[in-house]
């Protein structure tokens, strides 16, 4: 997570609904004190692992839902050995 980026993009694409029209012209600093909170990484690790948790069930979803045997034959033999 690169802090300046983050805080580049967010400027460019303007802040929510909500934001703009309680906090105006402070928004971007709302966002710059989260990041420098005590919560901002406790807060962040859990979100970065929730994302992660959702990736993986959609990876197995997929991969539940594909016939291997039809392309199998396809592959290398390194990359049969990592999905049998």
């Amino acid at each position: 997570f690169l802090e300046a980026t983050f805080l580049q993009e967010l400027e460019a694409s303007g802040p929510g609904a909500f934001l703009r029209r309680r906090l105006r012209p402070n928004w971007l600093d709302l966002y710059r004190r989260f990041l420098h909170s005590p919560t901002f990484r406790s807060w962040f690790e859990r979100q970065r692992a929730a994302a992660e948790r959702g990736q993986q069930r959609a990876w197995r979803r997929a991969r539940a839902g594909t016939d291997i045997a039809s392309f199998l034959p396809h592959l290398s033999e390194a990359h049969r050995v990592n999905i049998e």
